[in-house]
């Protein structure tokens, strides 16, 4: 609707927002939250890629997309390469850093359908997930 009718507009594509999900360590079961102490849910295998990014630079970016011509009537992608890290991968980090272990539990496609289907509207992680799966 907005190209048809000619409106200016940038589009600004940032995935995920670093202080959602990093400090719950990725864990969509438990988005916002502290460090697990003992064990983390992953969905799927861990290996799909995600981008994290802090929300500050994806404010900064955006208010400086208004003014900058190359941005109008485009898409604005926030992908900085040392922030495309995998749920493994990030699980790796924090192990590392924290010296110690988690106990993964990992929920295969079928059990995240599962879960999707038992969710509420209230409750839209789930959803969304399962919504960026299929559409990829």
């Amino acid at each position: 609707l907005i190209e048809a009718e000619g409106i200016p507009h940038t589009y600004v594509c940032c995935n995920g927002f670093a202080e959602t999900y990093l400090p719950s360590i990725g864990d969509v079961t438990a988005v916002g939250a502290d460090p697990p102490s003992d064990k983390i849910t992953v969905l799927g295998d861990g290996d799909a890629k995600a981008v994290f990014v802090v929300e500050k630079d994806i404010a900064t970016y955006t208010v400086r997309a208004v003014d900058d011509p190359r941005t109008l009537n485009k898409i604005l992608y926030m992908r900085p390469p040392a922030n495309i890290v995998s749920h493994n991968e990030l699980i790796s980090m924090w192990e590392r850093k924290a010296g110690r272990t988690f106990q993964i539990v990992r929920i295969p496609e079928a059990g995240l359908l599962k879960l999707i289907k038992g969710t509420s509207i209230i409750d839209p992680v789930p959803r969304h997930v399962y919504g960026v799966r299929t559409w990829l």
